[in-house]
């Protein structure tokens, strides 16, 4: 079988198979001119299959297009599963060649949240609505075979300068947007059409006081968990002093200027807080003596920051027919339906059908979840999900101090890496403060987890100096 595969993936066969694709995809084109995008990923993809880092690092350039230009969320996330998928089959072939192999510790870690998505396929009260989700969910996070895979010593700093480098581009892309008034290329078409729909600026239109940047995204919030996770990185390595010939100082210190200036004009409460609790474990870790005046220094920049933001922001956010006013509806309706459904929940999608049933007030603003990751794992998937999921942040909490140990008396950079993921970790648990959360999910910002995640795996291991 698997000198099949090696013999399908040879350089003549290759140029047969990429015709052909590209024959089928063009049929598919008639049905559907999405399709076309196809065409030059699966001859990007046939033509690099042998040199996979290619495909990597194309991955980690294209991972923050959601929505850019002539380009929608949906057509860009079905442009990347197809280049995760290939990536992980050439992964699958190496594995039945055995040319790699992975840690019992990582499978079973990653096997206990899958498992989540599997019972919930199974005892969703909606099991056709919840199938296609928790197959979309389970796919993203194999995503960490991915990280842990390909990340090795001579790597690791290359792939994080392609992530921080292409994060600093979407940074400057969404500074643009704010200076440009929302006007021009910057403002994606998706964003123009759906914006008042989804009532994602400081108001309900483009034509209110106050815009919140989105760069490449289709939502502020999903940029500032995106920016945010490469901002503790950074301040991880500067702290730590984990600088590398391709991170220098200087570098490390414009990227994070940049991105932290972006993060300001998502206005996203959210993002802000988590980054305050991300960057506290670090201060810890660095200045235990001094931790109280960093953190009352903390407050005072955050009330600085709430004087700078447009008093219309808070206006329209505590509104009760939107913002933080309809959220605490939003809450209530999710703790309800969960009570209704305390074990296994009414299944990953159902809420949004539901939950108009729950709500006390009218609201003319559709809702897929309640707001809140707690709430939206009660509510969708029940005390038996909270169970295992608690039991998959304590292991991956556990590795990540261990790794800290192991690694405190070796390299800088490892050390501040390892230090850098635990805040990674706050940045997309605080993400669902009054949101979903960016762990579960298929979002750009959720892949990079997983990428993060399977990273985590390979350091401080043998297979990792590799």
């Amino acid at each position: 079988m698997t000198a099949i595969i090696k013999q399908l993936f040879s350089n003549k066969i290759s140029l047969i198979v990429s015709i052909i694709m590209s024959i089928l995809i063009g049929c598919l084109v008639t049905i559907n001119p999405s399709y076309s995008l196809l065409v030059p990923l699966s001859l990007i993809c046939i033509f690099f299959i042998q040199k996979a880092k290619y495909l990597i690092v194309f991955l980690l350039i294209i991972l923050p297009v959601d929505s850019f230009l002539f380009i929608d969320r949906f057509t860009s996330k079905y442009f990347k599963f197809g280049l995760i998928v290939l990536l992980i089959f050439y992964i699958l072939v190496n594995v039945l060649t055995k040319k790699v192999t992975f840690s019992r510790e990582f499978l079973f870690i990653l096997s206990i949240f899958i498992l989540i998505f599997l019972i919930n396929s199974i005892s969703s009260t909606s099991i056709q609505k919840s199938l296609l989700p928790n197959a979309t969910v389970i796919l993203t996070s194999l995503v960490a075979f991915i990280g842990y895979y390909f990340f090795n010593s001579k790597n690791i700093d290359l792939y994080l300068k392609i992530i921080f480098g292409v994060s600093t581009f979407v940074a400057i892309w969404g500074i643009l947007q704010y200076l440009s008034g929302f006007n021009g290329v910057f403002i994606s078409q998706e964003i123009k059409a759906r914006w008042g729909e989804f009532g994602i600026t400081g108001g309900d239109s483009l034509d209110d006081s106050y815009k919140r940047i989105t760069g490449t995204f289709f939502s502020p919030n999903t940029l500032g968990v995106y920016l945010n996770t490469n901002i503790v990185l950074l301040f991880s390595i500067i702290f730590f002093k984990g600088y590398t010939k391709r991170l220098g100082r200087k570098t490390i210190l414009l990227i994070l200027i940049i991105n932290l200036c972006a993060l300001f004009f998502t206005f996203s409460r959210t993002s802000w807080a988590s980054l305050i609790l991300a960057l506290l474990p670090l201060f810890f870790f660095k200045y235990k003596e001094r931790l109280i005046v960093f953190i009352f220094i903390f407050l005072i920049g955050f009330s600085l920051i709430g004087m700078l933001i447009p008093s219309e922001y808070w206006v329209t956010k505590l509104r009760i027919d939107q913002g933080l006013g309809l959220r605490y509806y939003l809450w209530l309706a999710g703790w309800y339906v969960f009570l209704d459904n305390p074990i296994f929940g009414v299944g990953q999608g159902v809420f949004k059908d539901i939950y108009l049933d729950y709500l006390f007030i009218q609201s003319s603003h559709p809702f897929e979840h309640p707001h809140n990751m707690l709430l939206y794992m009660l509510s969708e998937f029940g005390l038996v999900s909270i169970i295992l999921f608690s039991i998959f942040i304590f292991l991956y909490v556990k590795k990540l101090f261990h790794l800290k140990n192991i690694l405190y008396s070796k390299d800088s950079f490892e050390y501040s890496m390892v230090l850098g993921l635990i805040s990674m970790l706050i940045i997309h648990l605080g993400s669902g403060l009054a949101n979903k959360g960016t762990i579960i999910g298929w979002s750009s910002a959720t892949i990079l987890f997983w990428v993060l995640f399977g990273m985590t795996y390979r350091l401080g291991t043998k297979k990792y100096e590799k």
